[in-house]
């Protein structure tokens, strides 16, 4: 790795800091940006098109899979697996069959729907802590420390936005 002196760093850095302040510089970054980036609300019609998916969508009335549907909406599957067994007779009496087998899966639907739930709120994924069918109870000592340390912080950034302290937070409550 090359080593360079920090006079060369600084004025790379200033280089580049003169750069993006020009709009047109900034313009096209972020257009590139947005050509890349998936926005959270693209991720969720994602997972919305996932949860509603329907293996059915991809097959033609006699039960055929539909290569123009899988290529419009072949983000929706997980895995194709596509396979061909070709036999030959062995005399002139045998026939030569061919045997077409696809294997289509989708992304889980009750996946992406538990994940619509995460971020709307509605889904909470609680733990039950025990052992040996006893329940785990949180060492108290603990809590009211971590109760003691947060006040502490809480209050330390009040003082330094210009609130008044407070005294002690009683954790015994």
């Amino acid at each position: 790795m090359a080593t360079y002196p920090s006079s060369t760093l600084d004025s790379a850095r200033s280089s580049a800091a003169d750069l993006l302040a020009k709009p047109s510089i900034k313009a096209q970054i972020e257009t590139r940006f947005k050509e890349k980036h998936m926005s959270a609300e693209e991720a969720l019609r994602l997972q919305a098109d996932i949860a509603r998916g329907d293996i059915t969508e991809f097959l033609s009335p006699l039960g055929m899979l539909d290569i123009d549907k899988l290529k419009t909406n072949g983000r929706l599957i997980k895995k194709l697996k596509q396979k061909t067994i070709t036999k030959i007779g062995k005399t002139d009496k045998d026939e030569d069959t061919e045997i077409h087998e696809t294997e289509i899966e989708l992304y889980p639907a009750d996946t992406a729907q538990e994940r619509i739930l995460k971020v709307a709120g509605k889904f909470i994924n609680k733990v039950d802590l025990t052992s040996n069918g006893e329940s785990i109870k949180p060492d108290e000592s603990q809590y009211q420390r971590s109760i003691s340390t947060l006040a502490d912080a809480i209050g330390e950034i009040l003082s330094r936005q210009g609130g008044e302290k407070t005294s002690k937070v009683d954790t015994t409550k």
